[in-house]
C-alpha cells in the first residue's frame, strides 16, 4: 500500500508458460478490481518472472495495462542499484585520486587495519560487518593513511550481498556537497552527478525506508 488511495499489487512466477502467465493476470485483475471496490483508485499491477519474459507475455499483459516483466527488471524498476553501483565504482572515492591524471586512483586495495577506540584491529570485514548491521562508524586518520581506499573495498562488499541483505551502500562524496540543506538534497545531487538524475526519487524512498547504508 502506498497511500489510502494507491496500491501496488505484484504476482511472481517461475513457470515458462504463457498460460501460467494468463493465469496470474487475471489473478491481479481480480484484485486490482477488488482494491477499486475497497476505495483503492488506482492499483498498479505487476507480473513478475524469473526469467525473461516472451513477447506474447508482455503484450498479453500490455492489453490490460499490466507490465510482464522480468526480476532484473523489476529490481531496476525498484531500486536501479546496479546501474549505480557501476557508476560509483567508475569514479574517484574521496581523495583517492591519481596525482598525476586527476582520475580514479586505480591500484589494487592494500590491507590497512585501524584501531578502535577500545583498542581492537578493525579491518574492513569487520567494517562491513558492523555496517551491515546499522551501526554508525566514523573512520579517523591523517592524510594518506587510506581511508579513501578503504570505504571503496567496504562499498564494494556490501555491493555484493545488496540484493539479498535489501541494504544498498551509497558512498558519498560530501565536499561536494556544500551549501546543500539537508540530507534528501545531498542524496539528489549525489545521484545527479553519476548521471543516474531520473532515478533520484527511488534513491530518496530507498533511504526513507532504511535500505541505504552510507558511506
Amino acid at each position: 500500500q502506498l497511500d489510502a488511495k494507491r496500491t501496488v499489487a505484484i504476482e511472481v512466477t517461475e513457470v515458462q508458460k504463457i498460460t501460467k502467465i494468463q493465469d496470474d493476470l487475471n489473478k491481479l485483475i481480480h484484485v486490482r478490481n477488488a482494491n477499486y471496490a475497497d476505495g483503492f483508485i488506482q492499483t498498479e499491477c505487476l507480473c513478475v518472472t524469473t526469467y525473461q519474459p516472451t513477447l506474447a507475455m508482455q503484450t498479453a499483459g500490455q492489453k490490460i495495462n499490466i507490465d510482464v516483466l522480468s526480476l532484473e527488471d523489476f529490481q531496476s524498476r525498484f531500486l536501479p542499484f546496479d546501474s549505480y553501483a557501476e557508476a560509483r565504482t567508475q569514479a574517484p572515492f574521496g581523495s583517492a585520486i591519481d596525482p598525476e591524471t586527476g582520475q580514479k586512483d586505480k591500484t589494487k586495495y592494500v590491507f590497512v587495519s585501524f584501531i578502535s577506540e577500545k583498542g581492537a584491529e578493525v579491518g574492513t570485514a569487520d567494517l562491513t560487518e558492523e555496517l551491515s548491521v546499522n551501526r554508525n562508524m566514523v573512520l579517523t586518520g591523517e592524510y594518506g593513511a587510506g581511508k579513501s581506499k578503504c570505504v571503496e573495498q567496504v562499498f564494494a562488499s556490501l555491493a555484493t550481498d545488496a540484493w539479498e541483505t535489501l541494504r544498498f551502500p551509497v558512498a558519498i562524496d560530501l565536499r561536494k556537497a556544500w551549501g546543500l540543506k539537508d540530507r534528501f538534497e545531498i542524496l539528489r545531487r549525489h545521484v545527479q552527478d553519476l548521471n543516474l538524475s531520473s532515478h533520484a526519487d527511488a534513491f530518496i524512498r530507498a533511504y526513507s525506508a532504511g535500505m541505504l547504508v552510507l558511506l
